[in-house]
């Protein structure tokens, strides 16, 4: 099978502690810059892989994430980052903004209290603001108009009632990823509390949706991926599962199956086996990937 794009889930440390979140891989040590390295040409050389989404954890916690970026970049291959962008400043997007084809944000709400409650600030208290988001965004337009922003958005027991419609579109964005939480147990961490039901978002969806003007009729039937288009551009992608439908590579560099339970199962060795043989292990929703991808 030819790859388009694959995640590289480059290290588990983050700087908040999201109660929900999912990118929980195994407590191993992270690969080094050098070894990331390999294991992009390997992507490249023998799956034709000419897409990398850098992820975490917080990716802005990486070092020796410039250098991962150039190197995607002078091979020839684009380059996608998502992040809290809590760690992002002035200087960092004008190192790295022209390498990049997509910027990604993951926002779930703008309440800041509600951010405290859910885990999405600092050990501090410390959060990213709404005006900062919007700050970060008008910054990497000036830097570079070709970059597309995304926000990703994760629903949940805590903001399945947060109306956050208006703000996204009021953003120079390209697309907004919602998905619906994805369960997630293992021995260190569990998000089960967190869970929300086919009708909750469903109703999150419609009351968006409406809040910025676009009628959806939704129900547990539909695609599990589907794109809305609006005038003004931006894409609404509507995710209820992820599950078998994206290439992940974990922060030791093993290709992980997300499929066979709530955990993540290792593969294959990415920084010793051939990708294209690796990516045969999986099991795999191709229909899922390539409707997102191809």
């Amino acid at each position: 099978m030819k790859a388009f794009k694959v995640n590289l889930h480059l290290l588990e440390q983050c700087n908040f502690n999201c109660r929900f979140c999912y990118a929980h891989f195994a407590k191993h040590t992270n690969l080094k810059v050098n070894d990331w390295l390999e294991v992009v040409d390997n992507c490249m050389n023998s799956a034709g892989v000419s897409y990398f989404n850098l992820a975490g954890g917080e990716p802005l916690l990486f070092n020796g994430l410039d250098q991962l970026i150039a190197h995607i970049s002078e091979r020839g291959a684009l380059c996608s980052i998502i992040t809290n962008g809590f760690r992002m400043d002035e200087k960092w997007i004008r190192a790295n903004v022209s390498h990049l084809d997509t910027i990604g944000f993951s926002i779930d709400s703008i309440d800041e209290e509600l951010l405290r409650q859910m885990g999405r600030a600092t050990h501090g208290g410390k959060i990213l603001t709404k005006e900062r988001l919007a700050e970060l965004c008008s910054l990497i337009k000036e830097v570079n108009p070709n970059c597309k922003i995304k926000i990703n958005t994760v629903v949940s027991a805590y903001n399945k009632d947060e109306l956050l419609g208006e703000f996204v579109r009021s953003l120079p964005i390209s697309r907004w990823k919602i998905f619906r939480i994805c369960p997630f147990v293992d021995a260190h961490f569990s998000n089960e509390s967190c869970l929300i039901t086919d009708q909750e978002y469903d109703r999150y969806l419609r009351n968006n949706m409406l809040s910025i003007g676009q009628k959806i009729l939704t129900n547990s039937e539909d695609q599990l991926s589907r794109v809305l288009k609006f005038e003004n551009g931006m894409e609404v992608v509507i995710e209820r599962e992820v599950r078998g439908g994206y290439l992940m590579i974990d922060a030791g560099g093993y290709l992980v199956d997300d499929t066979q339970n709530s955990n993540y199962v290792r593969v294959a060795n990415c920084l010793k086996e051939n990708f294209k043989e690796s990516i045969e292990k999986l099991h795999f929703a191709e229909d899922l990937y390539f409707s997102r991808y191809a």
